[in-house]
């Protein structure tokens, strides 16, 4: 009885440990709902513990339910957007070929397990390194070392390659970054980065990060790495290394405005002399 109670207490933490990995491999059982659901859980405990007890305490500012939501929708746009822009651009040059339409399956179990990923890493480098890389360095060096890290941190994936993290870290790094200096909260860049994982591997079918997990579309992607980004995915091609940096170029305009805008403001009230 108490090596059968051991077994089941194992169990879920089997399925835990295995299951990312495993799945984002394209490996699928009939266990991966409850694999993916822990695995969600455990990601946002995660979260929670690091933008609790690791994050500055007075980084992260409060804001009304609507425009945090606001926020992740807008993020989620931006990343499902670049995204699409880019297969279009791969189909468009001949490269992307959808072959086969799979179950819906895929969507689902692809949008939880994206979502854990998504809070797992922007807790730990955009909540936690990057405001206190800021308070020490400043916010540019911030942006820039944080940037390089996370590009760094895929190098040990499959079919990784330093073009594919120095693209990385163009292209999501700064804009995930640049979009938790402007609103400060995480709502944004989780949205972003679970949008992007969420449309390449899941619904589109495309290396994410040099992996293939399950997905609704199967496509034939044939052509040069340059342009495909080879087996590491659309992240490493010379598209996403155009439209990644291009977008990450208008979000820190608009944060460099932003901050122009806060220097600017009290020099302005200091210089309008009360009436008397």
């Amino acid at each position: 009885m108490a090596l059968a109670l051991v077994g089941l207490s194992r169990a879920p933490s089997q399925k835990l440990l295995h299951f990312p990995s495993r799945w984002m491999r394209g490996e699928e059982s009939p266990d991966d709902l409850l694999g993916a659901l822990l695995f969600l859980a455990a990601s946002a405990l995660a979260a929670w513990f690091m933008v609790k007890f690791l994050a500055p305490r007075d980084d992260i500012k409060p804001a009304p339910l609507a425009k945090r939501l606001r926020e992740g929708a807008i993020g989620f746009a931006l990343g499902a957007g670049q995204l699409s822009f880019d297969v279009l651009m791969m189909a468009l040059f001949g490269v992307y070929t959808v072959v086969a339409v799979h179950g819906l399956q895929p969507l689902f179990l692809g949008f939880i397990v994206m979502t854990g990923v998504a809070l797992v890493e922007e807790g730990a480098i955009r909540a936690v390194m990057l405001p206190r890389i800021e308070r020490l360095l400043g916010p540019w060096w911030a942006l820039f070392l944080t940037s390089a890290l996370f590009g760094a941190a895929h190098l040990g994936n499959p079919n990784a390659s330093a073009m594919a993290a120095v693209a990385i870290g163009l292209e999501a790094g700064a804009a995930l970054g640049g979009l938790y200096l402007l609103t400060r909260r995480l709502w944004a860049p989780v949205a972003m980065h679970l949008a992007w994982n969420w449309m390449c591997g899941p619904v589109l079918g495309v290396p994410v990060s040099g992996t293939a997990p399950p997905s609704l579309l199967q496509p034939r992607i044939e052509g040069p790495d340059w342009l495909t980004g080879g087996g590491f995915g659309v992240e490493a091609s010379v598209i996403e290394l155009f439209a990644g940096t291009l977008m990450a170029t208008v979000i820190l305009w608009l944060l460099y405005k932003q901050r122009q805008s806060a220097i600017s403001r009290p020099a302005h009230s200091m210089s309008v002399t009360p009436a008397s």
